[in-house]
């Protein structure tokens, strides 16, 4: 994948040095956040991680597993104070326009149930759901479902 612009706004791999201010992302954004070693360990078992900057402040980020003919996205975050303005589907849209570059077939992510805003922009960029995983997430009271959802990268 490339470097990226939207605006002022810049995509670029993430590293080591950025897992502070990706942590923080992270706590900000989920009420089920993953941990810093969750992140450490993406950076380091090679998962595509990528950073989106804006004038060199780390605005959001994804996470993917690349597994050959398909991705997944495990992760993909955007910080409280940038959000609404586009850049989730700005990532989106570079994860599936890398995804064809690479050749990939298809892209899956798992979304929680209740997470409609999500799940509407990820229908918008053309992405099914294909299964539910029962009682998949954390939630405040007991376990929320996970709609699994896949995007076929030919149809796009």
């Amino acid at each position: 994948m490339s470097t990226a612009s939207h605006d002022r706004f810049e995509i670029e791999d993430a590293d080591v040095n950025d897992l502070e201010r990706l942590a923080e992302i992270e706590n900000a954004a989920h009420q089920y956040p993953w941990s810093t070693s969750m992140l450490e360990e993406s950076l380091c078992c090679k998962h595509i991680f990528k950073k989106l900057t804006y004038n060199s402040e780390v605005a959001g980020f994804f996470v993917l597993m690349d597994s050959g003919d398909f991705w997944e996205i495990l992760d993909i975050v955007i910080a409280p104070e940038f959000q609404s303005k586009g850049l989730g589907a700005f990532l989106l849209g570079e994860i599936i326009g890398s995804g064809g570059k690479a050749k990939v077939e298809k892209i899956f992510l798992e979304v929680r149930e209740s997470n409609l805003v999500a799940q509407s922009l990820y229908r918008k960029c053309g992405f099914q759901v294909i299964s539910t995983r029962k009682k998949y997430y954390h939630a405040q009271e007991g376990r929320e479902d996970g709609l699994v959802m896949m995007l076929k990268i030919d149809e796009q």
